[in-house]
């Protein structure tokens, strides 16, 4: 965790770096220490800070001005000052925790061990966001007149239109007939490197292919023969050359 402490009182500023270090020694991988505000905003704005502990009263610039200048900002902010009228301009700024000088040891250690545990649910909760999204984005919805299925897109073989409808194989050998049309899934697949529209009316899981004839037929593990149209049939020798050459 990287932590940025900001105050023009030199004695307040040593002060907060030793109960840091004291307190929070194994949670921080660096602490900056700035008497100067403007000298911050380039750490700010160029590195990762998880939290701020800034002093609102400061000559030349001021706490609530320096968060201002600072963009982007998505660190965690905790307000020092010797007046406790600014308290409010500070929770209006999202502020984490609010320390009214003097302050004792132990005030200093419970708002920054409040403000040490919300940043690392917060780490913890986009980490969880992200493997959702990947998990989800591993997922396709099937929508059938009778039912939805979700299911792995890998385990996709090959998508065929018919007429307005999209007949799906699966590589258990399962067959879905959806009520949406082949274009629809044109569209949820891209992005998918593996499936490819070798024809209007075909798509095929290229990790599938097993054999490719020069007539533009391409047989599938499964066995079916599927064909390439003739302005696709160059592209997709790029791609088995592609692959031919990464392996």
């Amino acid at each position: 965790m990287n932590i940025v402490a900001i105050d023009d009182n030199p004695n307040d500023l040593s002060l907060v770096n030793s109960m840091l270090i004291k307190n929070f020694g194994s949670f921080i991988e660096q602490v900056f220490l700035f008497e100067d505000p403007v000298k911050a905003i380039d750490l700010c704005s160029t590195t990762t800070i998880n939290l701020i502990i800034l002093d609102i009263e400061m000559a030349g610039l001021s706490g609530l001005e320096f968060l201002e200048k600072l963009t982007p900002n998505n660190a965690e902010v905790i307000f020092s000052t010797s007046h406790q009228k600014f308290a409010l301009d500070a929770f209006k700024n999202h502020a984490l925790g609010f320390l009214l000088k003097p302050y004792s040891e132990s005030e200093f250690v419970v708002t920054v061990t409040k403000a040490i545990n919300f940043i690392s649910n917060k780490k913890q909760s986009l980490s969880s966001n992200m493997t959702t999204e990947k998990l989800l984005a591993d997922l396709i919805i099937i929508r059938t007149q009778g039912c939805t299925f979700i299911s792995k897109i890998h385990e996709i073989l090959r998508i065929e239109s018919v007429n307005n409808y999209a007949k799906i194989y699966m590589t258990d050998g399962s067959l879905h007939l959806s009520s949406y049309g082949i274009g629809h899934y044109a569209s949820l697949l891209k992005g998918h490197q593996e499936f490819y529209r070798v024809h209007k009316a075909h798509i095929i899981n290229l990790l599938k292919v097993r054999k490719y004839f020069s007539d533009g037929t391409i047989v599938l593990e499964n066995g079916d023969h599927i064909p390439v149209a003739r302005r696709r049939r160059f592209d997709l020798i790029k791609l088995f050359n592609a692959i031919n050459s990464d392996a």
